[in-house]
């Protein structure tokens, strides 16, 4: 038995204070008398399941329990192989009720592709006899509505017909009545009407026309009705630009002056000459020289016209006001280049000299309006001109200054060129200072000197 130990609490902790060596002692004696206990109790204890497991078997063996369970396991196994069995016999019916009924379906399908074809066949029939039924149909109301064009049509001549006959005994009752009013200017008219395409301006008849328009205010209706009558009838172009010339300078309305304009632009190349020899010749306003000369620029063919065509252009242009613009009041940059490449084309200057440079001569042909053109529309251009036809000089002559050219170069424009781009006095000047002149100024140089000027066309587009 171990001996009593006194109880540790705190007030034994505060009475007994005990050394490491009594304690040390104290847990020696404790595992002896731990070790001194019997030991088979904890053999006893282990033993036991396997010993209860061994009496379980002998148990089960003795009674029977192994054997109804293998008994139990082979019904089972019979019941399982039967089962077996009668699946697969299943399984064997149904494969064959499945190949019966992939057959059938196989049979079922060859039906049905060849009802689809019968079915197809016949829909392509019906397409067919309906599209031929369609076209036919399309046909005969084509056929209808072409009839009932030609018979409209026929009643519309007809009707244009009995129009224009009825217009025309109208015409000649009114005529009959107005007779003597309008008798002057039936007379004049009839005159203008035989000039034909030598009418102009200055032609008697039109400048009859315009007096009586101006005078005679009392009548002055009856007459523009029955001249803007005769000028919708009238052959020949030129006498009807004439004729309207005259309603406008007669009248001082504007709307002459856009018929003016209309016939010019329909009428085309052929117009040009008659259209600004009246430019030329007649009393316009200087908006109005703009408006015309822009309406023959808007054809590109007009870059080919002749010498005189040349020339009347140049009158106009120089009637321009000014304060146009860039553009000098050509509605488009092409209109603007057309009229410059024109005005290059046939510049010409006369035959005087300069002694420093010994200019005696140009070539070219005789279009001095042509100079004064292209100074109003290019100023730089006639810088240009002058410079080259200078260095191209070939004979020395002593001769006078060109007053021509001292003109030009002291408009306005061509002078505030010259002084912006340091050109040379010709009369002080020697043939080196021009091409120094010309070298400096290659860019000048090469935009007025290209052909179809196209550098121009794209500087004056940005």
């Amino acid at each position: 038995m171990p001996d009593k130990v006194s109880p540790v609490g705190p007030e034994s902790v505060r009475n007994t204070e005990m050394t490491k060596e009594e304690l040390e002692q104290q847990t020696l004696a404790l595992r002896i008398k731990n070790l001194a206990r019997p030991r088979w109790p904890r053999y006893i204890l282990a033993a036991l399941p396997s010993v209860l497991a061994i009496c379980t078997l002998v148990w089960a063996f003795a009674s029977g329990y192994f054997q109804t369970e293998n008994k139990l396991l082979e019904i089972r196994t019979q019941n399982l192989l039967s089962e077996e069995a009668g699946l697969k016999q299943s399984i064997h019916e149904l494969k064959k009720k499945e190949e019966e009924l992939a057959a059938e379906r196989s049979v079922l399908t060859g039906q049905l592709e060849e009802q689809k074809r019968t079915l197809n066949v016949q829909r392509d029939a019906l397409l067919r006899q309906f599209q031929d039924d369609k076209k036919k149909l399309i046909e005969d109301r084509q056929e209808l509505q072409n009839a009932l064009e030609l018979d409209k049509h026929k009643l519309n001549i007809e009707r244009e017909i009995l129009g224009k006959e009825r217009d025309a005994l109208k015409a000649e009752v009114a005529a009959a009545k107005q007779q003597l009013v309008l008798a002057p200017v039936s007379v004049r008219l009839h005159e203008l009407e035989r000039l034909g395409n030598a009418a102009s301006a200055k032609s008697a008849p039109v400048v009859d026309i315009i007096a009586l328009l101006r005078s005679d205010t009392r009548h002055r209706p009856e007459y523009v009705t029955f001249l803007k009558s005769a000028a919708e009838t009238i052959d020949s172009p030129v006498a009807t630009i004439a004729l309207l010339y005259a309603l406008y300078r007669g009248t001082g309305d504007a709307q002459w002056k856009s018929q003016v304009l209309e016939v010019a632009r329909a009428e085309g190349a052929h117009l040009y000459l008659p259209t600004l020899r009246l430019l030329d010749e007649g009393e316009w306003a200087s908006e109005d020289y703009v408006d015309l000369v822009s309406i023959i620029m808007a054809d590109h063919d007009v870059v080919r016209c002749d010498r005189a065509t040349a020339q009347l252009l140049g009158k106009a242009i120089c009637k321009f006001p000014s304060g146009l613009g860039p553009l000098s009041g050509f509605p488009s940059v092409d209109e603007y280049v057309r009229a410059v490449m024109i005005m290059r084309k046939y510049a010409e200057w006369p035959v005087e000299v300069y002694p420093t440079i010994g200019i005696s001569t140009f070539d070219g042909v005789s279009a001095p309006s042509c100079c004064e053109g292209l100074a109003r529309l290019a100023p730089d251009s006639i810088l240009v001109f002058v410079a080259e036809r200078a260095m191209k000089a070939t004979k020395q002559n002593w001769g006078s200054t060109n007053r021509r050219i001292e003109s030009l170069l002291k408009e306005p424009a061509v002078e505030a060129a010259a002084k912006k781009t340091a050109f040379p006095n010709l009369e002080t000047c020697s043939q080196p200072d021009l091409k120094k002149w010309l070298a400096d100024n290659a860019k000048l140089v090469e935009l007025w000197t290209e052909p179809e000027l196209l550098g121009l066309r794209e500087s004056l587009k940005k």
